[in-house]
């Protein structure tokens, strides 16, 4: 027994582990591989790699690399999101490698709606998504430049090009009247953050909620419709570097046509012995350079993206841009099986801006083309400085005006925001966010000792002023998803907490002994005794902004759509019985092509959606009385210069503004997509606008007020078209037509607007010379926002006078436009690339106020400012007289953007995987009839301003449709640029 029980022993271990090893050999193997992207060669970690028809699966590493134990015949899926789902069979191979290619289609389908992602198919509302790829081309420098005539409903205008204006977004026309016009911008989830905070190349996508029952879920902020940038993100895997620049040229497109010296002579003009082309001597060709450069990678449950921007930007105006560098991080690190998940993003914009003086464009334009730069003498013997001066009012030299004066100012700005997501249980998810914002603003001019454009006889100016700004906000919400068979149930649930403060200061003082430290010597001055130095302060109370809010979206067999949003939100700036406020939407969809045969219909959903937004105050303490006082230190003519002044009366009953709108649309697809679009009509209305009025001082104290008054509705249809009209595989082309069409009626406003020709917008007034109360625009109820009014002109009698109609009332036109188009192209061949641009706006009426001014030959006037000469010239016209002579069509189209690319073919042992040259152009040309500067519809008027005046901070939406005399001149722009990435 002893022995067979020692052979048992020796034996039985062996016989076991040979049993063992041709199970494994009968049941199945062990197979290694690498999964990369086809894209960039780049592993992919966190696939699933399932053994079909079981359980048995694994997923890649963080360097894509993976290892699974199969049966016989066994067949490999590999799934990620974002890559087309592969299947593999195994055969007899232990290795086995693959390449995923990405789902481009399926990424298009997620869809940022704030506080969560949807897919496309399941959107009930007015919502569009953009990703980089249909973003406009060239030379960008504001993000909203990328949308602009790309999504319907969505107006971006600029006149001009000045680089330091920013663009004026309108979403389905005029919502309020007061604060708060653009639409509010949500950046990575943060609400309100700062665009200018933003490097276009660093936007992944964009989110436009356009009608009310997508927006509510933002409540009082959403009132003008809501834009969401996702910045782009890294990606696990091997590190990318992308590398992007241009160069860019700038040259004057269209200008303010005018006499020439000769021209001008033959009117009776003064000769002052000289010919000078002034426009010349204060523009140039403006260079403009951009360099971006973004690495990205990660590994394990890490990944990262960092860049950097620097722009350096000159517009055609000399001493005239702004050179920037912008700086962003993100980082997402994921824990416990990917059940915990964090997120970290941040930016900071350094831009040192040179606001130059564009008025040096209207007096170059105006000034007497026989005068010289300098004057004879050498020294003017009114100002002392070297340049010729005519010493007429509003009336400056331009060279002068550019040469003698600075104006810049520095602005940084700084976002950080981190987020943190549980899983609390299946389906269950916690998230909570913390953002913050920081704006500090510096800005400075100074107008020299000899200077004749501001501060003459001052002997020196100088302005400082700072501005700083705080946002903080944290939100804390829930979000459910589950799925109950045929039906989907998506909540979420939270708490939004804002904060803001706002402080800042300035000093203005004169009198200098120098002018070799401009701004930066106001500790110099000698204004008292006999000048004036004033200084002014200020700062806000915390102004807080909390909400509640909460939306469910239910989808039952992706045939039957439903959603509603509730918001209840507070706000410390209005009346003590009135700062809460609720904001709510329902919406719901049906997808027609599940529901019947229709063959050549890939899809067919009908929407409908209701919705209630709000409007935050323009600013803080409105609804109180509030006592502003201005100190002024010095003497004159030996009197102390007195304090200055203001109240501003209290209102208890200053409450929300609100907006509801219903809107109905249809998105279709045909042809297996290949056709797609998006119709919708809708119908707004905005009411209790947040606007300041003028009170009686002896009844209330102060001279002013906060009042709710008014009502607009808008009613408006849009279309969005995408023909993928050839795609072979080496040539395809693809073409999208958006086109939108509103009007926006005046119901209500000041008491007055009711009668038959309604009341004068008092801010609409031509200006000087003579003509400062001539009111071109008229608030009417019933009628359009800007209605254009004045005598309707019927010739010139024998002494040179206009001929006008009888009514000085008579209906000349509207400023905003009523239909607005975009039309895209893209072509490739090969390995050539094509797009181009064509934007149209038609319908709008502009107040061209150069001619009203200076066509007519006026005899006094003829000596002091050139003429200008359009096809509308008539030298019979003795007197500037208002009348809608000079009131013209908008009407225009131009071609936006034209880009050429070319990619180069890299071999795989490149260290380069892509390589890309182009040229461009943006505004490569105007098709119009208008004879000013820039046909682009003024959507508020900057107000009029003369001798040197400054321009206001603020524009009125009430006076569109006038092309002021400050305007900046249309630039053509020409770009050179490549694209790396390593």
């Amino acid at each position: 027994m002893t022995k067979l029980y020692l052979l048992v022993k020796k034996v039985l271990p062996v016989v076991l582990l040979v049993s063992c090893y041709s199970m494994a050999l009968a049941q199945g193997k062990t197979v290694s591989g690498r999964v990369t992207s086809t894209d960039d060669g780049s592993g992919v970690p966190g696939v699933n790699i399932l053994e079909k028809g079981t359980s048995n699966g694994t997923v890649s590493d963080a360097d894509g690399n993976y290892r699974i134990t199969v049966g016989a015949n066994a067949t490999l899926v590999y799934s990620f999101v974002g890559y087309k789902t592969q299947e593999v069979a195994v055969g007899d191979r232990s290795t086995v490698d693959i390449g995923l290619e990405s789902d481009v289609t399926a990424l298009q389908e997620v869809v940022v709606t704030g506080y969560g992602t949807q897919e496309k198919k399941e959107i009930t509302g007015a919502v569009v998504s953009m990703k980089n790829e249909s973003f406009n081309k060239g030379a960008i420098q504001d993000p909203s430049q990328l949308l602009q005539g790309k999504v319907a409903g969505v107006s971006i205008s600029r006149a001009g090009s000045d680089p330091n204006e920013p663009f004026t977004v309108r979403m389905r026309g005029l919502t309020t009247v007061g604060a708060n016009q653009s639409p509010l911008f949500v950046i990575d989830g943060v609400i309100g953050a700062s665009i200018a905070n933003v490097d276009p190349n660093d936007i992944a996508s964009i989110d436009i909620l356009k009608d009310g029952s997508a927006a509510a879920i933002y409540g009082t902020q959403a009132s003008s419709g809501v834009i969401l940038i996702t910045t782009k993100k890294g990606k696990a895997g091997k590190t990318t570097v992308d590398f992007n620049s241009y160069v860019a040229l700038d040259e004057i497109n269209r200008k303010v046509p005018v006499m020439s010296s000769s021209e001008y002579l033959g009117i009776g003009g003064q000769n002052l012995g000289s010919s000078t082309n002034w426009l010349d001597q204060v523009t140039h060709t403006g260079v403009t350079t951009v360099n971006n450069l973004g690495i990205s990678g990660g590994a394990g449950n890490t990944v990262w993206r960092f860049s950097i921007n620097v722009r350096d930007v000159s517009g055609i105006l000399k001493n005239n841009g702004f050179d920037q560098i912008n700086g962003r991080f993100s980082l997402q690190q994921s824990a416990l099986k990917n059940k915990v998940r964090f997120s970290m993003d941040g930016s900071m914009t350094t831009r040192n801006t040179n606001y130059g003086f564009q008025e040096a464009l209207r007096y170059a334009t105006l000034y007497n083309p026989t005068a010289p730069i300098y004057d004879p003498t050498g020294k003017n013997p009114v100002t002392g400085s070297p340049y010729y001066e005519a010493s007429l009012f509003d009336n400056f030299n331009p060279v002068g005006i550019q040469n003698l004066n600075q104006y810049d100012g520095k602005k940084t700005t700084i976002n950080l925001n981190g987020k943190a997501e549980v899983d609390l249980l299946p389906g269950l998810t916690g998230i909570v966010t913390y953002a913050l914002q920081r704006e500090n603003g510096l800005t400075g001019q100074y107008y020299g000792k000899t200077s004749y454009f501001r501060g003459f006889g001052r002997d020196g100016l100088a302005y400082r002023n700072t501005d700083i700004t705080s946002r903080d906000i944290l939100e804390m919400y829930l979000s459910y998803n589950k799925q109950f068979n045929d039906l989907n149930l998506a909540l979420v649930g939270g708490y939004s907490y804002q904060q803001r403060q706002e402080e800042g200061y300035g000093v203005t003082a004169g009198k200098f002994i120098s002018d070799a430290l401009g701004y930066n010597q106001l500790a110099f001055s000698q204004d008292t005794p006999n000048g004036l130095t004033t200084l002014s302060s200020y700062a806000s109370p915390v102004q807080k902004l909390i909400g509640f809010f909460g939306r469910a979206n239910l989808n039952y067999k992706e045939t039957y759509l439903l959603s509603a949003s509730y918001r209840h939100e507070g706000n410390t700036g209005f009346g003590l019985g009135h700062k809460w406020g609720d904001f709510g939407s329902v919406s719901g969809a049906v997808v027609l092509n599940k529901l019947f045969d229709m063959p050549s219909i890939s899809n067919l959903k009908a929407r409908i959606g209701y919705g209630v937004t709000g409007n935050l105050p323009p600013t803080y303490g409105i609804s109180q009385f509030q006592f502003t006082q201005q100190a002024s230190y010095g003497y004159s003519n030996g009197n102390r210069i007195p304090v200055v002044s203001t109240a501003l009366a209290s209102n208890p009953d200053l409450k929300w503004e609100t907006k509801t709108e219903i809107n109905g649309g249809v998105d279709f697809g045909f042809m297996e997509n290949r056709l797609t679009g998006s119709f919708d009509v809708y119908q707004r209305t905005s009411k209790d606008f947040i606007l300041e009025r003028p009170i009686d001082a002896a009844v209330n104290v102060a001279s002013t007020q906060w009042q709710n008054l008014g009502e607009i509705q808008t009613t408006g249809v849009e279309l969005a078209l995408t023909y993928n009209a050839i795609q072979k595989s080496d040539f395809t082309w693809t073409t999208t037509l958006v086109a939108s069409h509103y009007k926006s009626i005046l119901k209500k406003l000041y008491p007055g607007v009711e009668q038959k020709d309604g009341l004068p917008e008092l801010g609409s007034g031509l200006g000087a010379p003579g003509q400062n109360n001539t009111y071109v625009i008229r608030n009417i109820a019933g009628e359009q926002v800007g209605t254009i009014v004045g005598p309707q002109y019927q010739g010139v009698d024998a002494s040179g006078n206009p001929i006008l109609g009888s009514d000085p009332y008579a209906r000349l036109g509207h400023g905003l436009p009523t239909l607005d188009l975009g039309w895209t192209n893209t072509f490739t061949y090969k390995n050539w690339d094509l797009n181009f641009f064509l934007r149209g706006t038609f319908g709008h009426q502009l107040v061209n106020s150069w001619r009203a001014f200076y066509e007519p030959l006026v005899p006094g006037q003829i000596n002091s400012y050139n003429r200008v000469k359009t096809k509308y010239y008539d030298p019979a016209i003795k007197t500037a007289s208002w009348s809608s002579l000079y009131v013209e069509n908008g009407d225009f189209v131009k071609l936006d953007n034209l880009t050429l690319g070319y990619n180069f073919k890299l071999g795989s042992g490149s260290a380069v995987s892509k390589l890309r040259v182009y040229a461009g152009g943006n505004n490569l040309f105007v098709i119009t009839g208008y004879t000013g500067v820039d046909p682009e519809a003024r959507l508020a008027d900057s107000g009029g301003t003369d001798n040197g005046a400054f321009n206001p901070t603020t524009k009125n939406p009430l006076a569109p449709g006038i092309d002021r005399r400050n305007n900046y001149f249309l630039a053509r722009t020409i770009t050179f640029g490549v694209n790396l990435t390593f």
